[in-house]
């Protein structure tokens, strides 16, 4: 009887062993995922894991060429006549939601006036250069607002610019006198909200509404590079 009794007790320890060991193992997991859940950037910010279907992992660049409508801080004065700006810019993820780089614009207007009995015509040139943060968040968006916007494909975003605005007057040589043609330079900032949409993992068309650099409303095409 002694010996089945520590039989018995032999093949009970057996037995809770795997369970015990399954438990562990099921804390241990848990535990993982948990500290999975967040993610420290480089602001000191508790973000949530990217995971892998995330668009922007560390090192990807990205470079766009836009153009904006609604431009604005230019004479209202004569007839116009403009092309639509230019606007080429880069970035580099140097954290998944966080990106930074510069962009490089173009832009020039013509316009017609009147000086008394007389008419002459203008041309006002500007070039902006600068850099840019931005902040990509549809994860955030998916979770604030409980719904499953594809991250492969869809990409949310702020930008925060600042840079350096050069102008330049040409007009008609013996009207110089009728205003300060010199040239200007002066700061700008802005502050966007964006859409991106990737058609295929290498292309995406944006949008971006607020101040950008031209205007109120800027979009074109984006190339994912690395």
């Amino acid at each position: 009887m002694h010996f089945h009794l520590k039989l018995f007790l032999f093949l009970l320890v057996l037995s809770l062993k795997p369970v015990v060991y399954t438990q562990a193992q099921t804390s241990d997991s848990r535990l993982k995922n948990t500290s999975a859940k967040a993610n420290s950037d480089p602001f000191g910010l508790d973000l949530p894991a990217t995971g892998s279907k995330w668009l922007y992992p560390t090192g990807t660049v990205i470079a766009s060429v836009g153009t904006s409508l609604g431009v604005i801080g230019y004479p209202s004065w004569g007839s116009r006549s403009a092309f639509l700006p230019i606007l080429i810019q880069a970035e580099y993820s140097f954290d998944p939601h966080w990106s930074a780089g510069g962009y490089l614009g173009f832009y020039s207007i013509r316009y017609s006036e009147h000086y008394g009995p007389e008419s002459y015509s203008s041309r006002l040139s500007s070039t902006i250069l600068g850099g840019k943060l931005t902040f990509h968040g549809t994860d955030i968006l998916n979770e604030l607002l409980d719904v499953d916007m594809d991250l492969r494909k869809i990409d949310l975003y702020s930008s925060f610019s600042a840079g350096l605005v050069s102008r330049k007057w040409k007009v008609d040589q013996h009207y110089e006198s009728t205003r300060n043609w010199s040239r200007q330079v002066y700061p700008s900032l802005g502050l966007v909200l964006g859409a991106r949409y990737f058609f295929v993992p290498g292309f995406s068309v944006y949008g971006e509404i607020g101040k950008g650099q031209f205007g109120f409303f800027t979009f074109g095409g984006a190339w994912k590079l690395r």
